[in-house]
């Protein structure tokens, strides 16, 4: 059996951190705070730590929180973003569209398209991420009719 791996996080930072905190309907991009402590990072078989309280941003729609900048979150996204995507690549929701800026700085893709279907998500986000295409709408029906015109997906996200 291996040991496990930590990751010691003494200071956190994402592009998400400069994004104004606001709200429009039911979507909001807030602030928390996430303890000092042990967190696992369930894909990697490890484990990240910080000793100090870390600032996270959330996105919620109500109460529902759909995606927060904590790092077990960024680790999935780098590998997706930077190693993983290739071609054409059509994402599912634009979260706080965190995924955009790692798929930027890979050469392996050629197009970005986001299908994502709350406006108001849109205009809070969409601003501070500005990389590929956005359509608003449902993604399964915008899926099949990228489909119908012809594209070829290589990635879904």
């Amino acid at each position: 059996m291996t040991e496990p791996r930590y990751h010691v996080i003494d200071h956190w930072r994402t592009p998400a951190s400069d994004y104004p905190r606001a709200s429009l309907g039911a979507w909001s991009i807030t602030t928390r705070t996430q303890e000092p402590g042990i967190y696992r990072m369930q894909e990697y078989g490890s484990f990240y730590y910080h000793a100090q309280p870390i600032e996270l941003t959330v996105l919620t729609e109500g109460d529902k929180v759909w995606f927060t900048d904590e790092p077990r979150q960024m680790y999935a996204l780098a590998e997706i973003g930077l190693f993983r995507a290739r071609g054409n690549v059509v994402i599912g929701g634009l979260g706080l569209g965190l995924i955009h800026h790692f798929l930027r700085h890979n050469e392996d893709v050629d197009l970005v398209l986001t299908i994502e279907r709350a406006q108001e998500q849109r205009e809070l986000v969409w601003p501070f991420v500005n990389y590929g295409d956005l359509i608003i709408g449902d993604f399964y029906e915008e899926l099949s009719s990228l489909a119908q015109q012809g594209l070829e997906v290589n990635t879904i996200i």
